[in-house]
């Protein structure tokens, strides 16, 4: 029978997504806490999980409700039960509680599932439904559209150096548009506000002008800047477990198409060189940056849809 999880569940429903990982998926393990707080209980949203138990459990499916929207994390059914109707059983019962909400399957979702590109290196969040997977033929024939598809992207730093073309751009911007790259300079660094509300990213801005505020002059934002105005940044940068982590990149509208991006980003791989193993992104497949991305060397490692059910 259809049932939503309880806490006697968690265990065997971990054992499952650990099992699952091991044999045909390529999430990361959880832990029993971990898995506790994606799956049935968070502090900041609600979860929605069925499962499928008739003395043997079978299968579950899990979501995010919102007041807006909800979200679908995550479907499976054993192997040894499938073609019995239990996906779909399990389907319309996690749709009768989201009834008359807009359903997605894509990286907004807050239960993130961290995954392994190459079975060992780690992306925290899976953006979308693998689109070479059971569970993406099964959403489509389900009627969810596919809006927008995403490139997953991965880099062995250990193998990054400049370009000559890149080298060649920094010489270029400086020689001849005063335009510098560096560690931002806390004491003498202008205008980082004014970029921040120019590239109208709350999140960014958040995390960037917290940073440089907490860490003063041992922050990690990389910056481009005219003179000793801020033009462009990408960072902050940190070690994630090997994982080069940052928050994101921008460069000021009055200041693109001048190669300071392209440049910018080189400067970010090869100072997350010095401190980390890899570093991994993910972009729209009709996105710009991804020439960027390709042109440093990264690799796309999957492809994911971005797939919405309309109420």
């Amino acid at each position: 029978m259809i049932r939503k999880v309880n806490a006697k569940d968690l265990k065997v429903l971990n054992k499952i997504y650990n099992n699952a990982n091991k044999k045909e998926l390529f999430y990361k393990d959880l832990s029993l806490e971990l898995f506790e707080r994606k799956f049935f209980k968070s502090p900041n949203y609600e979860i929605v999980t069925y499962l499928y138990d008739d003395g043997v459990i079978k299968g579950f499916i899990s979501g995010v409700k919102m007041p807006q929207k909800a979200y679908i994390t995550y479907i499976y059914v054993l192997p040894e039960f499938r073609n019995n109707q239990i996906g779909n059983l399990l389907y319309k019962a996690i749709m009768k509680d989201f009834d008359g909400l807009e359903v997605d399957l894509v990286f907004f979702n807050p239960a993130h599932l961290p995954w392994l590109i190459k079975g060992r290196f780690m992306h925290p969040n899976a953006p979308g439904v693998y689109v070479n997977s059971l569970a993406y033929d099964f959403f489509i024939k389900k009627g969810f559209i596919e809006f927008a598809r995403q490139n997953v992207y991965f880099r062995n730093l250990s193998e990054f150096k400049y370009s000559d073309n890149i080298l060649e751009n920094f010489k270029r911007l400086e020689k001849e548009e005063e335009i510098t790259f560096g560690f931002y300079n806390y004491n003498t660094d202008k205008e980082l506000l004014e970029l921040m509300e120019n590239l109208k990213n709350e999140g960014w801005k958040k995390e960037v002008l917290n940073h440089v505020e907490t860490y003063k002059e041992k922050n990690t934002l990389i910056v481009a800047r005219h003179k000793n105005k801020v033009i462009g940044f990408t960072g902050p940068i940190k070690n994630d477990n090997g994982r080069g982590y940052f928050a994101g990149i921008g460069v000021h509208s009055d200041y693109r198409s001048k190669g300071v991006g392209k440049t910018l980003f080189n400067k970010l791989c090869y100072e997350l060189k010095q401190i980390s193993d890899y570093m991994t992104l993910f972009t729209g497949v009709n996105n710009n940056a991804r020439f960027i991305y390709e042109s440093a060397g990264f690799e796309i490692a999957r492809v994911f849809g971005n797939l919405r059910r309309k109420v």
